[in-house]
């Protein structure tokens, strides 16, 4: 054998143990990278469980303070919401939600809006919305105490089809009785095809 073809040889043996220690390293690469997407897939489960977890529990120990105060973003569904009163803006809204808009409509005068939030069950509706209107005005001071400084607020749902729902809470502005405590105040509430509106005469 000449020296040529020596010298080629160990040249190809050069380049085919360089491509084999290549390849390893990639397979290498590509199991670790493997192991890497099964430990974030693991703990993005986790904090899915987690978040599942906590909206739970936000859902049963929720907590309101005041009853007149809107979130932001219930805010904002309020003002679209009397844009052109469209009831589907109040899908998946909750019922205490629909309460809030209800007595914060209220607060600011706006009894159109506050109307609008009713049922339009003909069942159920007691007063056109010009009866309404006619005997409609803010609340005083003194009443509007009772949606603030709340606690033990409950919602209870009628147990056949949960179209009717019941909350209740007691204020530390109510009437307090010296026997009895606290008094407990209600305000009930229906389903429109799925959506939550407020039950004519709420709180009687």
């Amino acid at each position: 054998m000449n020296k040529g073809n020596t010298k080629f040889i160990i040249l190809l043996s050069v380049v085919i143990v360089i491509f084999s220690l290549y390849n390893s390293s990639q397979d290498v690469k590509l199991s670790e990278s493997s192991n890497t997407i099964q430990l974030l897939e693991k703990r993005l489960e986790k904090v899915r469980i987690e978040i599942k977890d906590l909206k739970e529990n936000t859902d049963v120990y929720e907590t309101y303070q005041n009853l007149t105060d809107l979130s932001s973003y219930e805010s904002f569904k309020f003002e679209q919401f009397r844009e052109d009163y469209d009831i589907e803006v109040l899908a998946e809204l909750k019922s205490i939600s629909i309460l809030k808009m209800y007595i914060y409509a209220n607060l600011i005068e706006d009894y159109e809006t506050q109307f609008q939030l009713f049922t339009t069950n003909e069942e159920y509706v007691l007063m056109t919305k010009e009866e309404f209107l006619a005997n409609s005005q803010s609340g005083t001071p003194s009443e509007m105490d009772i949606f603030e400084d709340v606690y033990e607020l409950k919602i209870s749902l009628s147990e056949s089809n949960e179209e009717h729902a019941y909350i209740s809470w007691k204020s530390k502005n109510g009437y307090i009785d010296e026997k009895a405590g606290a008094f407990i105040y209600g305000f009930a509430l229906q389903k429109d095809d799925n959506i939550w509106k407020v039950s004519f005469n709420p709180m009687n």
